[in-house]
């Protein structure tokens, strides 16, 4: 995402935020590479999903995204009080998994 750091820094909620974004990012990134496959040039879930790619396929590029972006959000820099907290449940969230 071009202005990923731009976002996050103006929502003056890091975690969240980068946990938002980087969803988005890997979610239509991997959903090029699915569709990219087939031959046709799709970049987002529902796109992919009204166009006929198997939902596996989705569910695995939604999945990966997630992983991802939970990762991200937890190894952001947290300021406040309810982003520390946030990021600690999902800490727990991801040793849980």
């Amino acid at each position: 995402m071009k202005n990923r750091d731009k976002i996050i820094a103006f929502t003056d909620e890091p975690v969240i935020s980068t946990l938002l974004t980087s969803f988005l990012e890997e979610s239509e990134t991997n959903i090029r590479n699915i569709s990219a496959k087939t031959g046709r040039k799709i970049r987002s879930v529902t796109a992919a999903a009204n166009r006929g790619i198997p939902m596996k396929d989705i569910s695995m590029a939604i999945k990966q995204a997630k992983d991802k972006s939970l990762h991200a959000a937890v190894g952001c820099k947290a300021t406040s009080l309810r982003d520390i907290s946030l990021q600690q449940h999902l800490k727990t969230y991801l040793q849980a998994a």
